[in-house]
């Protein structure tokens, strides 16, 4: 992925965060996570592991085990 790629993720994600989710619970830990990712992407490591927490912190959404799958497996890529 491109650095202008990491970028642009960035930006839809925070644009999804501050959006109103009247019923999809989901989409603000996935953002978060997605936030992760793209700084981790950059070479960011304390803002990707700020963003992993944040995503982590959320609970009761759907997908959710799907997402804790990931985060983990994203933790232990950037400890590789």
């Amino acid at each position: 992925m491109g650095l202008n790629q990491y970028n642009e993720s960035i930006d839809y994600s925070n644009v999804a965060i501050t959006a109103k989710q009247n019923s999809e619970k989901w989409i603000a830990p996935f953002a978060n996570y997605n936030l992760g990712i793209a700084y981790q992407g950059l070479n960011n490591f304390k803002k990707s592991i700020e963003f992993l927490d944040k995503a982590a912190s959320f609970s009761n959404y759907d997908y959710e085990s799907k997402l804790k799958s990931l985060i983990s497996g994203a933790r232990i890529k950037k400890d590789s």
